[in-house]
C-alpha cells in the first residue's frame, strides 16, 4: 500500500466516524458493517 493509498483510506475512516451515527434499533435495514464496507469502497473509488 502506498502513502496515497494509506491517506485515502485514513480520509475515508476519519469521515465515516464523523458522519451522525443513526440508532440501530431504528429499522431492519442492512447490516452497518456491509454498509460501512460498501461506503468506504465508493469514497475510495473502489467499486
Amino acid at each position: 500500500m502506498t502513502l496515497s493509498e494509506i491517506n485515502r483510506y485514513c480520509e475515508a475512516e476519519r469521515s465515516w466516524l464523523e458522519e451522525p451515527e443513526h440508532s440501530p434499533y431504528e429499522d431492519d435495514g442492512p447490516d452497518p458493517d456491509e454498509e460501512y464496507e460498501r461506503w468506504r469502497d465508493e469514497r475510495l473509488g473502489a467499486n
